[in-house]
């Protein structure tokens, strides 16, 4: 019996790097919580990066239909993609994604968010990331 723990989130020589994909849905209650798009995910970035250190991440928000205010041409609602991943393992970068969503969205501009995907992936920092997928045996 071996006491090697297995390369779990990615440990490699020394250097533990995990992943995650995940899809948020973001709305507003209503028109006067429209919001900017860039901005989130602006503040997102710096937050992840202050609290994760080093971060490789790719964020992306797409509006739901025509979903704008009129007065604003802020966004009502819309989807939040996230490629993230961090020298951490896989259940603290986990933590640390929803807990930095909490204060970025529904804390400090008070708009409704759901974790609709949340996916850990396995990551070399060398290579992009990709999804972890089981095979049937």
């Amino acid at each position: 019996m071996s006491n090697d723990t297995p390369d779990s989130d990615g440990d490699r020589g020394g250097e533990l790097w995990s992943g995650l994909v995940a899809v948020v849905s973001v709305k507003a209650d209503h028109d006067l919580d429209a919001f900017d798009g860039k901005d989130l995910i602006g503040s997102l970035e710096a937050r992840l990066r202050e609290t994760l250190g080093t971060v490789r991440m790719d964020m992306s928000l797409a509006p739901e239909g025509d979903s704008r205010s009129e007065s604003s041409g802020a966004i009502l609602a819309g989807e939040l993609h996230l490629d993230l991943s961090a020298e951490v393992d896989g259940e603290t970068l986990e933590e640390t994604l929803t807990a930095v969503l909490e204060a970025e969205i529904a804390v400090a501009r008070g708009l409704l968010f759901r974790i609709a995907r949340l996916e850990r992936v396995d990551h070399d920092p060398d290579e992009p990331i990709h999804p972890t997928t089981a095979t049937p045996t």
